[in-house]
Protein backbone atom coordinates (compact mmCIF):
# COMPACT_ATOMS: atom_id res chain seq x y z
CA UNK A 1 0.00 0.00 0.00
CA UNK A 2 1.35 3.36 -1.02
CA UNK A 3 1.79 5.90 1.76
CA UNK A 4 0.76 9.55 1.48
CA UNK A 5 4.29 10.97 1.34
CA UNK A 6 5.31 8.42 -1.30
CA UNK A 7 2.21 9.32 -3.29
CA UNK A 8 2.93 13.05 -3.17
CA UNK A 9 6.64 12.63 -3.96
CA UNK A 10 5.68 10.81 -7.14
CA UNK A 11 2.42 12.53 -8.09
CA UNK A 12 3.33 16.19 -7.46
CA UNK A 13 6.36 16.31 -9.81
CA UNK A 14 4.31 14.59 -12.53
CA UNK A 15 1.45 17.01 -11.93
CA UNK A 16 3.82 19.97 -12.20
CA UNK A 17 5.11 18.64 -15.51
CA UNK A 18 1.53 18.28 -16.73
CA UNK A 19 0.72 21.86 -15.72
CA UNK A 20 3.83 23.14 -17.49
CA UNK A 21 3.21 21.10 -20.63
CA UNK A 22 2.63 23.34 -23.62
CA UNK A 23 0.01 21.85 -25.86
CA UNK A 24 0.75 21.93 -29.55
CA UNK A 25 -2.90 22.08 -30.61
CA UNK A 26 -6.11 23.05 -28.86
CA UNK A 27 -7.77 20.29 -26.88
CA UNK A 28 -4.46 18.50 -26.37
CA UNK A 29 -3.42 17.92 -22.80
CA UNK A 30 -1.31 15.55 -20.83
CA UNK A 31 -2.25 14.47 -17.35
CA UNK A 32 0.23 13.60 -14.60
CA UNK A 33 0.14 9.91 -15.54
CA UNK A 34 1.66 10.83 -18.91
CA UNK A 35 4.86 11.75 -17.11
CA UNK A 36 5.25 8.49 -15.19
CA UNK A 37 6.77 5.74 -17.30
CA UNK A 38 6.43 2.87 -14.85
CA UNK A 39 3.02 1.24 -15.22
CA UNK A 40 3.17 -0.31 -11.75
CA UNK A 41 3.75 3.10 -10.18
CA UNK A 42 0.89 4.59 -12.23
CA UNK A 43 -1.39 1.78 -11.07
CA UNK A 44 -0.34 2.35 -7.44
CA UNK A 45 -1.08 6.07 -7.78
CA UNK A 46 -4.49 5.33 -9.26
CA UNK A 47 -5.24 2.89 -6.46
CA UNK A 48 -4.14 5.40 -3.82
CA UNK A 49 -6.30 8.10 -5.36
CA UNK A 50 -9.39 5.91 -5.57
CA UNK A 51 -8.96 4.67 -1.99
CA UNK A 52 -8.18 8.10 -0.53
CA UNK A 53 -10.12 10.46 -2.76
CA UNK A 54 -12.28 11.99 -0.06
CA UNK A 55 -9.31 12.62 2.25
CA UNK A 56 -7.60 14.69 -0.44
CA UNK A 57 -10.54 15.72 -2.58
CA UNK A 58 -9.60 19.40 -2.77
CA UNK A 59 -6.46 18.63 -4.77
CA UNK A 60 -8.04 15.82 -6.81
CA UNK A 61 -11.08 17.94 -7.68
CA UNK A 62 -8.91 20.89 -8.68
CA UNK A 63 -6.77 18.68 -10.92
CA UNK A 64 -9.83 17.01 -12.44
CA UNK A 65 -11.56 20.34 -13.10
CA UNK A 66 -8.46 21.89 -14.62
CA UNK A 67 -7.61 18.96 -16.90
CA UNK A 68 -11.23 18.62 -17.98
CA UNK A 69 -11.34 22.30 -18.89
CA UNK A 70 -8.04 22.06 -20.77
CA UNK A 71 -9.21 19.02 -22.69
CA UNK A 72 -12.32 20.90 -23.85
CA UNK A 73 -10.47 24.18 -24.44
CA UNK A 74 -12.64 25.97 -21.87
CA UNK A 75 -11.41 29.37 -20.73
CA UNK A 76 -13.39 29.45 -17.47
CA UNK A 77 -13.64 26.98 -14.57
CA UNK A 78 -16.33 27.55 -11.95
CA UNK A 79 -16.57 31.22 -12.92
CA UNK A 80 -12.79 31.76 -12.82
CA UNK A 81 -10.40 32.37 -15.68
CA UNK A 82 -8.55 29.12 -16.35
CA UNK A 83 -5.18 30.77 -15.73
CA UNK A 84 -6.35 32.08 -12.35
CA UNK A 85 -7.63 28.60 -11.51
CA UNK A 86 -4.25 27.17 -12.50
CA UNK A 87 -2.54 29.61 -10.12
CA UNK A 88 -4.82 28.42 -7.30
CA UNK A 89 -3.93 24.83 -8.15
CA UNK A 90 -0.22 25.70 -8.07
CA UNK A 91 -0.75 27.37 -4.67
CA UNK A 92 -2.38 24.15 -3.42
CA UNK A 93 0.59 22.15 -4.75
CA UNK A 94 3.01 24.49 -2.99
CA UNK A 95 1.12 24.09 0.28
CA UNK A 96 1.40 20.32 -0.04
CA UNK A 97 5.09 20.57 -0.81
CA UNK A 98 5.69 22.73 2.27
CA UNK A 99 3.85 20.24 4.43
CA UNK A 100 5.18 16.96 3.06
CA UNK A 101 8.51 17.60 1.35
Amino acid sequence: MMELIEFYKTYIPALEKALNYVNKVDFEFRGPDSFIDDETIRNNLDKFESENYHKHEKLFNMVSNYLDAKSHNFKVIQGKDIEDYKKELIDEINNIKKKYF
